[in-house]
């Protein structure tokens, strides 16, 4: 990644699911690294709003273990060419294990929980 913009975000707006979304569609953002829940938190609110953070490209998750539930799947799906990278390490700072999950293999129906920090 490169040549890109660093977004920071208020303490609100990070904790605030409707405003975060809202910001990733309004910035076009196309880089998220945020922990699990959030990921599925974002993928409820965009299956009951009906709203998608369409930019995203790549999508990084650390902190806790990785579970893809059928909303994240579902904001997969609609998310066009976006990758989701699982990190896993003692931090988040400080990755042992990388797990990329892309395409129908990645996030398709059979896809439950990473590999990644089990």
């Amino acid at each position: 990644m490169h040549g890109g913009s660093l977004v920071l975000l208020d303490e609100w707006i990070r904790r605030d699911v409707k405003a975060l979304t809202e910001l990733l569609i309004k910035s076009s953002i196309d880089t998220l690294f945020v922990p699990p829940l959030m990921l599925q938190s974002i993928g409820e609110h965009c299956k009951s709003t009906d709203q998608v953070p369409a930019s995203l490209k790549d999508v990084i998750t650390a902190g806790e273990q990785l579970r893809v539930n059928a909303e994240v799947r579902e904001l997969f799906g609609r998310l066009e060419g976006c990758r989701l990278h699982n990190h896993y390490g003692p931090t988040e700072t400080h990755v042992v294990t990388a797990l990329t999950l892309e395409g129908d293999r990645g996030c398709g129906r059979s896809c439950r929980q990473s590999a990644a920090g089990r």
